[in-house]
């Protein structure tokens, strides 16, 4: 066993470089229906992970695929560099079958619209002051 196999920077460029590969050769179609998903997502979750985004592909897109799952990664890392998403350091476990319940990285949303909790309602007309004699005492006897 090599010393160089517990180097952490040789560890992070294999990371980047495998996430690089895997976005280099994704599906150009794919990449847009994934972007297009998870912007929905982060609108309409204040934290996240990459399975309600999956779950949203199958339904949307259910034909849209690519090889290697490794460019999700790079995907997330371009949503946050656009400002949609943020890192956390929390995890939840996964609820897609193939990741066996394991632990994924949990997103904050910074385009997350909250819903309104109280219907809109018109803004009653301004009161005009001179309506009011608020200085005549008979009136207010």
């Amino acid at each position: 066993m090599a010393d160089d196999d517990f180097d952490p920077a040789k560890g992070k460029r294999g990371k980047r470089e495998g996430m690089d590969r895997g976005d280099e050769h994704a599906d150009e179609h794919w990449k847009q229906c994934w972007d297009e998903c998870l912007f929905v997502i982060a609108q309409e979750q204040p934290y996240l992970n990459t399975d309600p985004v999956k779950r949203m592909m199958r339904e949307r897109h259910p034909n849209v695929t690519t090889h290697d799952d490794r460019a999700i990664g790079q995907r997330m890392k371009d949503a946050a560099k656009a400002l949609w998403i943020e890192k956390t350091y929390d995890t939840a476990p996964s609820t897609w079958a193939p990741c066996h319940s394991r632990e994924k990285r949990t997103w904050r949303s910074l385009i997350y619209r909250e819903p309104e909790r109280y219907p809109k309602r018109r803004r009653p007309k301004p009161i005009d002051p001179r309506q009011f004699d608020l200085f005549n005492k008979k009136a207010a006897e």
